[in-house]
């Protein structure tokens, strides 16, 4: 079972398009459409760390946003959304995408660790660190989110153990 009191996705606040299923942990986006989703429970300092677990990806895009982001786009489409894609390992932020990290797909597990203390944000891919890809955010109220097209998987915020360990000091988002 899962446990409480941890994040999901905001089943009141999404893109177009978008369906939440499985308590609001597995996010489904159509081919032709994007929509953003966020978590319900924002990170303003501490550590955090979450996994997302690819099932159909043809567009896949995970990161952070802050609640300024257009949700009717792609994750990265605009300056409040800060996103990994799959297709060619890029991050993306404000429709700018340079080199990142490896590329993804389906049954990869893609974790997401923001510090939002000193706002620095990293991604995992199967528990191999991608390297930092973005510092310096603004301080703001950040959310684990996701936001592509053909895309669908199950994330996990620590209701269920991590199929691979945090890095160190980072905490589950309850």
């Amino acid at each position: 079972g899962q446990e409480t009191g941890y994040a999901t996705l905001n089943p009141i606040r999404f893109g177009q398009n978008v369906a939440l299923s499985n308590g609001n942990l597995r996010y489904t986006s159509p081919g032709g459409s994007n929509g953003v989703a966020m978590t319900t429970i924002s990170m303003t300092s501490k550590k955090y760390y979450c996994e997302f677990t690819a099932i159909a990806v043809t567009y896949g895009e995970i990161g952070i946003c802050n609640n300024d982001v257009n949700l009717n786009t792609y994750l990265g489409g605009d300056a409040n959304g800060w996103m990994y894609y799959s297709g060619n390992g890029q991050k993306y932020n404000g429709g700018t995408n340079t080199s990142y990290g490896a590329t993804w797909t389906n049954g990869d597990v893609i974790g997401i660790a923001f510090d939002a203390d000193i706002r620095e944000l990293t991604y995992y891919k199967n528990g191999v660190s991608q390297g930092v890809a973005f510092t310096g955010l603004a301080v703001d109220e950040y959310y684990f989110a996701i936001g592509a097209n053909s895309q669908i998987g199950d994330f996990n915020f620590g209701q269920k153990p991590f199929k691979f360990p945090p890095p160190a000091g980072f905490q589950s988002l309850n």
